[in-house]
């Protein structure tokens, strides 16, 4: 599985891709939607708001969180940049 983190002004982006010969689920926190990563295929989630302070990722062995960050809305898109997941509701303040 390879992370690729890029901070930018108003806006955080995390790239995930899939390595694995298996599907990998991608929870979306603190929403608690996810996303079946297939293998070698890859998303690139955004987000924007809030303090950005940055993603959190958990790295598991059956599947991966990414966890938004106060006040934060995030938006995921396929390795066509076609949007396949967002919110409009920030995250909570934790």
């Amino acid at each position: 599985m390879a992370l690729h983190s890029n901070g930018d002004i108003g806006r955080h982006v995390l790239c995930l891709h899939n390595s694995r010969n298996t599907n990998v689920t991608v929870w979306i926190e603190p929403w608690g939607d996810n996303i079946v990563l297939s293998p070698d295929s890859a998303i690139r989630v955004e987000g924007a708001g809030g303090d950005l302070i940055g993603f959190e990722v958990e790295v598991r062995d059956d599947d991966i969180a990414v966890y938004g960050w106060s006040g934060s809305t995030l938006s995921v898109f396929d390795a066509a940049n076609v949007k396949i997941w967002e919110t409009t509701i920030p995250a909570p303040q934790m």
